[in-house]
């Protein structure tokens, strides 16, 4: 299925700071994915330069498409942007178009940009094992194809069922299934309450730290960075209040890089993911 009506988002103001502070830090940190990340969070056209993609040469065109399985469930995100230039949003015009298919399968993309022609998404129920997930932008006559395998499936094997996390524990230690080293981080979705009794939901990434035989995650990172997104949640107020806890649900992802054609622009991205998750409940006041 082609579809070629709406959506990529441009990275926003906070989500461009944290690429170019990363990035400068010199970390063990991918800016391309950085950038994907925020061409996935970002601002609309209407707060940054937009160009159709049909006024740009396939060469110039970066296509941003991740894939990933959890449970029976397939999902996918594909946006477009204008090589590294995170200050310029494409729009996917009428002329062009993206498909994606799974073993075969067509994956309908819906837009979710509100209009905007910059990000599509889809859902497909599969519960086959490492699929193969096929790509293609199409101009006219032309195809440009990307592919990627989803990654072999996962479990956490301890700690099992929801966990109660106090900031005073120091740490939280996560044994899985099998080695995920070859890419690995924790997508957080956050249900917080402040100190003051407001709240706040969120969507954010963590990475976890490799500790012997599982991954760790330390409580004061944590918690340094709900606060962070809670003041950005906030409108960056200086009186915003501390976070109190959050109910979060951790997807523990596990992503391949898939191959991209090389007439499309070299920071083109495709990854496949395996997801699994994990419920935490946090306390910052024990």
């Amino acid at each position: 299925m082609i579809f070629s009506t709406n959506s990529l988002r441009a990275v926003s103001v906070s989500g461009l700071a944290g690429v170019l502070l990363l990035t400068a830090c010199g970390g063990s940190y991918d800016p391309f994915d950085g950038i994907a990340k925020g061409f996935a969070e970002g601002i609309s056209c209407g707060l940054t330069n937009c160009k159709e993609s049909a006024e740009l040469s396939p060469g110039e065109i970066a296509i941003d498409v991740n894939v990933t399985q959890k449970m029976n469930g397939i999902s996918v995100t594909a946006t477009l942007h204008k090589s590294l230039n995170v200050f310029t949003a494409v729009r996917l015009s009428q002329t062009d178009g993206i498909t994606v298919s799974l073993n075969g399968r067509n994956i309908p993309l819906s837009d979710i940009s509100q209009g905007e022609r910059l990000k599509f998404s889809g859902l497909l129920t599969d519960a086959s094992t490492q699929a193969l997930a096929n790509i293609q932008f199409q101009r006219g006559n032309e195809y440009f194809p990307a592919s990627v395998t989803l990654p072999a499936p996962f479990s956490i094997l301890s700690p099992s069922g929801p966990v109660n996390l106090n900031r005073s524990a120091g740490k939280l230690r996560v044994q899985l299934s099998r080695d995920v080293s070859n890419g690995v981080y924790i997508s957080l979705s956050l249900q917080c309450r402040r100190t003051d009794g407001s709240s706040f939901t969120d969507v954010t990434d963590f990475n976890p730290r490799l500790d012997n035989d599982a991954y760790r995650i330390d409580t004061a990172e944590l918690d340094l960075l709900l606060n962070e997104r809670s003041r950005t949640k906030n409108n960056q107020k200086p009186e915003t209040a501390a976070v109190a806890n959050c109910d979060i649900d951790m997807d523990w992802t596990n992503y391949v890089r898939g191959n991209v054609s090389n007439a499309l622009n070299k920071y083109s991205s495709v990854r496949g993911q395996y997801a699994v998750t994990q419920r935490v409940y946090y306390d910052a006041r024990a």
